[in-house]
């Protein structure tokens, strides 16, 4: 092959870059300087050789085409772009993740109030008079300081964490067209997507956040981004879905009938028009011992990470992972067979509670697995 490079160099006269091996050539760049008769990495006889008086005759099935030579290089760059793990797909991935990241952490932090450490507080007297006026994008533009800190205010109050749970969570009581305080609600479809976008708590957010950059490093240059964003949202959808059907199943007819529910009231600190907390009572459903689950708010994205760990164990058993606090790698299928052994005894009640959605995360499993035989 070498011969082959340095006879086609010296017919044609091409750029230096073929003196030596392509792998060489894209290590260190083409030569500079370096005349084709006076190189002293060519043999005499080609030395010797004055192209531009006589071309010597070159048998052409010697040589190599351009397109296998095109192809030979453009392998040899591949190979290169993985060693100094400089793949094409790593800007898709990163883009992923700082998609992931703008959409999960402000409705992470609005979910976190109203806080202890941030107790609410009402509004300060020079903005009583602002206190019905709704944060507009007109109003961020002409008057951003003022909204910021109407905004921060409300914030406190917990004023945007009804409007979060409603769009942002999931929960079997609304699949079944109940809410908290017993009446008729219309099932809010789209909170199967947008729930993989809010987590209890900053530490839920980063397990997941560092559990996807792994996850998507090794799927979107294997699969593309198209089919790894799918998964993903997939596996989310797929995960509400079985929770709340199985949750409709195993409790839907007592909480229909009244059975498995009791109204209790419940005396709650609210803020009223001025910002001012004052208390309310308010009536609540509550669930019988054994029901709980139907009221539960499920959040996170750990649904689409289990669809997603899924593939990657039955598509590259060879990889090994190392969960957080462990510094022991695991094999990929044994971590999902551990995983999926631990949500099974977790969903049949063999565990105690511990905030988990165990059928969600099943349901990811399936996803993943019918996605890898009859998508990927």
């Amino acid at each position: 092959m070498l011969r082959q490079t340095l006879l086609r160099a010296a017919v044609r006269r091409a750029n230096p870059l073929f003196f030596a091996s392509p792998n060489t050539a894209l290590l260190l760049g083409p030569p500079k300087n370096i005349s084709l008769r006076r190189s002293p990495l060519l043999p005499h006889s080609i030395r010797a050789y004055r192209p531009l008086r006589r071309s010597p005759k070159v048998d052409s099935q010697d040589l190599r085409s351009e397109e296998e030579i095109q192809a030979m290089v453009d392998r040899e760059k591949e190979h290169l772009a993985a060693l100094f793990n400089m793949d094409p797909g790593r800007k898709k991935y990163r883009n992923l993740l700082l998609i992931f990241t703008i959409l999960a952490v402000p409705v992470t932090i609005c979910f976190q109030f109203p806080s202890r450490s941030l107790p609410p507080v009402p509004d300060p007297p020079e903005l009583r008079h602002l206190s019905h006026t709704p944060l507009t994008p007109k109003m961020w533009l002409t008057s951003p300081l003022i909204s910021l800190q109407l905004f921060s205010y409300r914030l406190r109050r917990g004023e945007y964490v009804e409007t979060i749970r409603r769009n942002f969570t999931f929960s079997t009581l609304n699949y079944m067209g109940i809410d908290r305080e017993g009446n008729p609600e219309r099932w809010r479809w789209w909170t199967w997507f947008t729930y993989m976008f809010a987590h209890g708590s900053f530490l839920h957010l980063g397990g997941c956040y560092v559990a996807m950059s792994s996850f998507l490093h090794l799927m979107t240059p294997q699969f593309g981004v198209v089919h790894t964003l799918g998964l993903f949202t997939a596996g989310g959808v797929g995960a509400a879905a079985v929770t709340c059907i199985l949750g409709s199943i195993r409790y839907g007819r007592e909480i229909r009938d009244g059975t498995g529910t009791q109204i209790d009231i419940k005396r709650l600190i609210v803020a009223n028009s001025y910002g001012e907390m004052v208390e309310k009572d308010v009536q609540l459903l509550r669930p019988m011992p054994g029901l709980e689950g139907a009221f539960a708010t499920n959040v996170g994205s750990s649904g689409g990470l289990m669809a997603m760990l899924t593939v990657i164990a039955i598509a590259m058993p060879q990889t090994n992972w190392s969960p957080l606090f462990i510094p022991v790698g695991i094999p990929a299928r044994t971590l999902l067979g551990g995983l999926v052994a631990w949500d099974v005894a977790g969903a049949v009640g063999l565990l105690p509670p511990m905030g988990i959605a165990h059928v969600g995360h099943l349901g990811g499993d399936i996803v993943g697995l019918l996605a890898y035989f009859f998508v990927f």
